[in-house]
């Protein structure tokens, strides 16, 4: 099995690769798999059913030979950097290696490396990984810093997967060739969330944000009051002088003349700014039904609500919702209990190492690490896959299977299908509606703190209305 990288930017001298993933036992691996699927259980018995077979680890792609794919991952693991949210989920991309690693074919040298939330580490970072000499980037942040970075491994001709950003990020929207969206694009939010509104019957609905929102949110919530506010507004005190908004007091009184009457509230930012606002809005009693922007779905906005709920400051028990692809932990596809099964197995293993290449994957990445990074790697190494066994293992080979591909389930992706033949891969494809609940999914470890079990860490998760319930 080849040995799986990590990296980290912020020091040269501190790069950390070659760490192996040690392969749990065929005896854990059996106790996990009967784990994931006790919940699976028709409850029949007698002749007439047969079992059904437990998901597998090990994922093939192309052919049965171990030659070695190395495929970078760019994530931001400075703390409050733009795109630090995105850093724990990007850690689904280690799972996917994980089953890769664990299968017949091409293994994959996973190389990690922190852009420390700026442009010029983003630039660093790709120049880092085309050093490497990495067949595909998965560029798993978000924000204006990523530019610079995703420009630098499309110029090389490596292939840059972006699962996590909107296509706000990027210097051109539509991307150039060689440049991918896998996740959900701005439009398909805006038509999502707008959609929801209407299916709910909301008619007075507001748009408030911590920052002024850009043009190309102009569609979001049509005629809907849209406020800019900071939490001490929300919460009817009085805002720092001067007001982040530059709204008078006046104004804000207003402001929260209008929140007092909303049917629904539509609260647009990053994780830290929607979990601030939710709080807020909870603490203003305010009545409105709440649809979050997809950041929501980070662990960083479970985490500081989390944290107010033990302070008394806010509940988790609000009714949230919002929007992304039809995927959650309670999805019950055979790809997806895979997915489940795998992380299990990682959290369980010493050995199995956080994209930074200090932490243990139990304690920073088993609580969040979800599937549009996972389904990112398996693309690329599918990709390589077939450019390696058509002779041409290169990046510009790579990039070509890439372009005239499309990637789902028989890759052992867990979302929708990605359709490579266009920028936007995932366009095809609906968002669904996902609304959080404070109880646990039951599949995932327990959360680690400081390396030590969280009893109050009883978290949100959230799951694809109309279809997990």
């Amino acid at each position: 099995m080849s040995a799986m990288a990590a990296t980290q930017q912020a020091r040269p001298a501190a790069r950390r690769r070659g760490r192996a993933l040690r392969i749990i036992g065929a005896a854990g691996l059996a106790a996990l798999a009967a784990a994931a699927l006790a919940g699976c259980s028709s409850g029949h018995s007698g002749s007439g059913f047969a079992p059904v077979a437990a998901p597998r680890i090990g994922l093939t792609i192309g052919s049965a030979s171990k030659a070695v794919v190395k495929i970078g991952v760019v994530y931001t693991g400075v703390a409050a950097a733009e795109g630090n949210q995105d850093a724990e989920l990007a850690a689904g991309a280690l799972v996917a290696a994980y089953r890769i690693n664990h299968g017949a074919g091409p293994q994959v040298d996973l190389i990690a490396v922190d852009d420390l939330g700026t442009a010029d580490g983003g630039a660093a970072a790709a120049q880092t990984l085309l050093a490497d000499g990495v067949v595909g980037v998965v560029y798993a942040s978000s924000g204006a810093h990523i530019a610079a970075g995703v420009d630098a491994a499309r110029a090389a001709g490596v292939a840059v997967l972006a699962p996590y950003d909107d296509g706000s990020g990027l210097a051109q929207n539509p991307p150039p060739a060689g440049v991918w969206l896998t996740g959900p694009t701005l439009a398909q939010v805006v038509t999502a969330i707008n959609a929801e509104l209407a299916s709910g019957g909301y008619v007075d609905p507001v748009v408030i944000s911590a920052a002024t929102l850009p043009d190309s949110l102009s569609a979001l919530a049509p005629g809907a009051s849209r406020m800019v506010l900071n939490a001490d507004t929300v919460a009817g005190g009085v805002a720092p002088a001067p007001a982040p908004s530059g709204q008078s007091k006046s104004d804000r009184a207003s402001a929260l003349g209008q929140l007092a009457t909303a049917d629904a509230v539509v609260v647009w930012g990053d994780a830290a700014e929607q979990s601030a606002l939710v709080q807020r809005l909870q603490q203003a009693n305010s009545p409105a039904a709440i649809v979050l922007s997809p950041d929501a779905l980070s662990p960083m906005f479970n985490a500081n609500l989390r944290k107010a709920a033990r302070n008394g400051d806010a509940t988790t028990a609000g009714v949230f919702r919002t929007v992304g692809e039809p995927v959650s932990d309670y999805t019950t596809t055979d790809n997806a209990a895979a997915f489940m099964l795998a992380l299990n197995a990682m959290a369980a293993d010493p050995a199995a190492m956080a994209l930074n290449g200090v932490d243990s994957f139990r304690s920073a990445g088993a609580d969040g690490a979800d599937t549009r990074g996972y389904d990112a790697v398996l693309a690329l190494a599918a990709a390589a896959a077939k450019a390696a066994d058509s002779g041409d293992g290169s990046a510009g080979a790579v990039s070509r299977q890439l372009s005239a591909m499309k990637a789902g389930a028989g890759q052992g992706l867990v979302g929708p299908t990605l359709d490579f033949t266009r920028a936007d891969a995932l366009a095809g494809a609906k968002l669904a509606v996902l609304q959080a609940t404070p109880q646990p999914g039951g599949h995932r470890p327990v959360p680690l703190v400081a390396g030590q079990q969280n009893s109050n860490a009883a978290t949100l998760s959230w799951y694809v209305l109309g279809v997990d319930q």
